[in-house]
């Protein structure tokens, strides 16, 4: 049964199918609903209010990180893509306010400790998740990019390797979503996380990745 790539349908939720891209839809109901829910998805997010963070400088909230021991600033000063992996987890456990024993240590709930912030104001609080965000969405493209240059075989080279990573990003922004549902930012890593992990799993079991 033909398919469509992730590309062409993340196009086709904006764009008209061409003659052949119908034909392929018409025949693969599972396509369909897939490209469905891609819409909704979508739809979804645009009608949430945009979130617009305004410029901050790291060096504190890197040191708030580093503090809450969600992170750990790299010998030399030099970050790698593997410091850029456990940035984007450590700031999506700050931003959910997920506990850090379970997500590190695989703890039941009950063990769990939620990871605070040391602020004085609700003000210093929000200016910190402000800045946190778009502190993660520059390690996301930093990880992409280094991804698609095959650049690391240990991430880019082996699907399972890459698969074990997005799994554990798709936790992380499972619980910010659930502490906060509304938030169109984690939406849109939750949303492209899924997408990403799907087009791995295809990857993994295809004939020809290894």
């Amino acid at each position: 049964m033909e398919r469509l790539s992730l590309e062409v349908l993340a196009r086709l939720v904006d764009e008209e199918p061409s003659a052949e891209e119908k034909k392929i839809l018409a025949g693969n109901p599972a396509l369909r609903r897939e490209l469905e829910a891609l819409r909704e998805q979508t739809k979804a997010l645009r009608d949430l209010p945009a979130v617009l963070p305004p410029p901050e400088g790291w060096a504190d909230l890197e040191a708030r990180l580093e503090q809450e021991g969600l992170i750990q600033m790299p010998v030399g000063g030099q970050r790698t893509n593997r410091w850029f992996l456990q940035a984007a987890a450590g700031l999506v456990l700050f931003l959910g306010g997920v506990g850090l024993g379970t997500a590190v240590t695989g703890a039941t709930d009950g063990d769990a400790q939620v990871a605070t912030g040391p602020f004085d104001t609700v003000e210093e609080a929000v200016q910190a998740v402000e800045s946190a965000e778009r502190q993660y969405l520059q390690a996301v493209g930093a990880y992409q990019q280094t991804v698609s240059r095959g650049g690391n075989p240990a991430t880019s080279g082996d699907p399972a390797s890459r698969f074990a990573a997005l799994e554990a990003l798709l936790a992380a922004s499972q619980a910010a979503v659930r502490e906060s549902p509304a938030d169109p930012f984690f939406n849109g890593v939750l949303v492209n996380t899924l997408m990403e992990r799907q087009q791995t799993l295809r990857q993994i079991s295809g004939d020809n990745w290894y």
